[in-house]
């Protein structure tokens, strides 16, 4: 392959004390660090609780002293006992029974997280925010549950029905989260006067629910429902809910309330979950479902599927039997069997329970045999070692992200202006009539939200790729809600860009409809090593978004031949919409692509990224944008791994100990053998 890419070296780096070089033994020391910490934790969690109940023991035994020494004796040893009158500070017991009830909460809520944690860690649950499920279950604890969990579902409903009758008003964001706000406490209020009239309950005035983040709720549940789809937004409520649930367990335990009330210092534990959790890098439940593709094929199923009440008995009598045998076979006795020999193993009882439920999941041990990259392998691994935090705004931002390609030579789309402040949105949008189409999206934005596509058809009168009309009002409320942070990153005020709208190149006309595709590409120390498209359809109304049903190719590197689709974490071989074969299809400029994506990464302090490319029908390949967590999607589109690759790259680096960068030819070089790797089963 003859690219010409003009050198741009490395970032200077210590040869010997290359942060790069010697991650393998700073994530071995991160990881026997967190290791330590969380021994040391439970140890001394342990001998405090211990400790504790010595204490407990001995302040017992002070009471009933009087029974069994001469009072002499007894007299002295309650004087010794005095002397550590202020440990008393620690026994929380002795408050009153009210106060008692509201730091047994307190004490529980560091749980909660603990439990969130887990459920989205490991398990793999996306909510909307991290605390509003224990802060919801908060609420439901200090009141009737059933009646609270009634009044925020209805308060929800109400909420965003209201929100969807004040979008027309075009309201910027504090004022509209006011109105949501104002009408949940007069449902709240009304509902319990409701209750109280018809005698239904004599609790009303303990429903407690959290106002504030439910009025926040509604206002991410419709911008999600208009972003994501209802599936995704029904889903994500839904895990939020599940999350809920578990914190609501947690804080209604008295069991471990009283445990917690009566010994504090057991929080340790907590914080070693926490440690332990924050350093997890396996997979998560949902990936076994997510990357189930990946799996090796399973065997001919004993019992055959089928949606009776048989099936499943037939699967229960071969597990009990099966059991039983395998107990009989390890206490030696399995000459008492009916059926000796015939017991299964755990994991054949599991492909029972598959083919009987009609499931399909992959085991930990595939994925890792396959060389699937989960999100926990991901951050704690790459993302956290390899890019640095400072570094982030270079890519987090959008303008700051064109500045570095304009310095560079790097083409990107025009910026026509760029707009902070909300008195700033009428006199820029009034620029707007001398331009027949743009783009409008935030700069901090993520996952494509916010960004919207228009082409202006008449005198202030634009219309987007999927069809839909829009009026000056409508731009001028979509920014305002840039300018809020509702797409950024945690939430931070933002600016808007109004930039140059790409006009696809005409080789996609076959497989691309209404929309623009775009192309992403992982670089791993500045070495491509895995690259896909994405594809817009009907179903994702004109936008490359994988959740609304857009479509993913994987790319060869070396050709820029796309190997087939996947839709849906489904494999398919055509175009849903148009029919046209996905395989063999050659990207346009492929090899433009590569030499930018190269030169872009040796300009960044990032060592993991992904760029987003855009082809443009006369300006050609453009670099939409660069971001430090690219999502695992791009498996799926190629069908295969990403570790494997990932650590080819970094033995190769570490062959030449970085005694000098590697120049772009020496990574073109490498781009044929990254191409051919693939994990082997064993």
């Amino acid at each position: 392959m003859k690219v010409t890419i003009p050198y741009i070296a490395h970032r200077d780096r210590d040869p010997v004390g290359d942060e790069n070089h010697t991650s393998p033994q700073k994530l071995t020391s991160a990881d026997q660090i967190a290791r330590h910490v969380v021994v040391s934790l439970v140890g001394v969690g342990l001998l405090l609780v211990t400790l504790h109940m010595g204490l407990d023991s001995v302040l017992a035994l002070d009471r009933d002293i009087s029974l069994v020494l001469p009072p002499q004796q007894a007299m002295s040893f309650s004087r010794a006992i005095a002397a550590f009158d202020y440990l008393q500070i620690i026994e929380l017991r002795r408050l009153s029974p009210e106060l008692q009830q509201s730091l047994t909460l307190i004490l529980l809520f560091p749980i909660t997280a603990l439990a969130t944690a887990i459920c989205r860690n490991a398990i793999g649950l996306t909510t909307f925010g991290v605390f509003v499920p224990p802060l919801i279950a908060l609420a439901l604890t200090v009141s009737d549950w059933e009646l609270g969990l009634l009044f925020a579902l209805t308060i929800l409903l109400l909420g965003l029905l209201l929100r969807m009758a004040i979008e027309p008003l075009k309201l910027v964001m504090v004022p509209r989260l006011g109105i949501l706000l104002t009408a949940a406490v007069l449902w709240i209020v009304l509902g319990i006067s409701t209750l109280e009239y018809c005698q239904w309950t004599h609790a009303g005035h303990r429903i407690l629910l959290p106002i504030v983040i439910l009025a926040g709720l509604i206002e991410r549940l419709f911008i999600t429902l208009e972003e994501e789809g209802t599936t995704y937004t029904l889903k994500r409520l839904l895990n939020t809910l599940i999350v809920g649930a578990c914190c609501y367990l947690v804080l209604a335990s008295p069991g471990l309330g009283k445990f917690i009330l009566s010994y504090p210092e057991a929080h340790l534990f907590t914080i070693a979950g926490m440690v332990s959790i924050g350093r997890y890098s396996g997979y998560r439940v949902s990936e076994l479902f997510r990357f189930k593709d990946f799996s090796t094929p399973s065997p001919t199923p004993l019992i055959p599927f089928s949606p009776s009440l048989t099936s499943i008995a037939a699967f229960l009598k071969t597990s009990l039997s099966s059991s039983l045998g395998n107990l009989l076979h390890r206490l030696g006795l399995h000459q008492f069997s009916q059926h000796p020999g015939s017991y299964l193993s755990m994991p054949q009882c599991l492909t029972h329970l598959k083919s009987c439920l009609n499931l399909s999941w992959a085991r930990p041990g595939e994925l890792k045999e396959r060389g699937v990259l989960g999100i926990n392998n991901r951050n704690s691994n790459y993302v956290l070692v390899y890019n640095p935090r400072s570094s982030y705004p270079q890519v987090d931002n959008k303008v700051l992200t064109k500045q570095l390609c304009v310095k560079w030579g790097i083409t990107a789309p025009k910026t026509y202006s760029e707009i902070q402040f909300h008195g700033e949105i009428q006199q820029q949008l009034s620029h707007l009539a001398k331009y027949p189409d743009f783009v409008i999206k935030p700069a901090r934005g993520h996952g494509g939200q916010g960004i919207l596509i228009l082409a202006q058809q008449a005198a202030y009168q634009f219309i987007t790729p999927s069809g839909k009309q829009l009026t000056m009002p409508d731009l001028q409320h979509h920014l305002s809600r840039i300018l809020s942070g509702l797409y950024s990153l945690g939430g931070q005020p933002d600016t808007a860009i109004i930039e140059q709208r790409l006009v696809p190149h005409a080789r996609w006309d076959a497989i691309a409809v209404q929309g623009i595709p775009d192309i992403r590409l992982i670089l791993f120390q500045g070495i491509p090593i895995m690259a896909m498209t994405r594809l817009p359809t009907l179903a994702s109304q004109g936008k490359a978004n994988l959740h609304q049903g857009g479509i993913a190719m994987g790319i060869d590197l070396v050709t820029g031949q796309t190997y087939g689709g996947v839709c849906n974490n489904r494999v398919i071989t055509t175009h849903p919409d148009t029919g046209q074969p996905l395989a063999g299809f050659l990207i346009p400029h492929w090899e433009s692509i590569l030499a930018a994506s190269i030169q872009l990464a040796c300009c960044l302090d990032l060592d993991y990224i992904g760029i987003d490319f855009a082809i443009d029908a006369t300006e050609g390949p453009m670099v939409l944008d660069v971001n430090a967590r690219p999502g695992l999607a791009i498996q799926i589109a190629n069908r295969q791994g990403i570790c494997c690759r990932l650590e080819f790259v970094d033995r190769q680096l570490g062959i030449k100990q970085m005694k000098s960068p590697l120049d772009p030819s020496q990574i073109l070089h490498l781009l044929p053998e990254i191409n051919t790797i693939s994990r082997t089963l064993s």
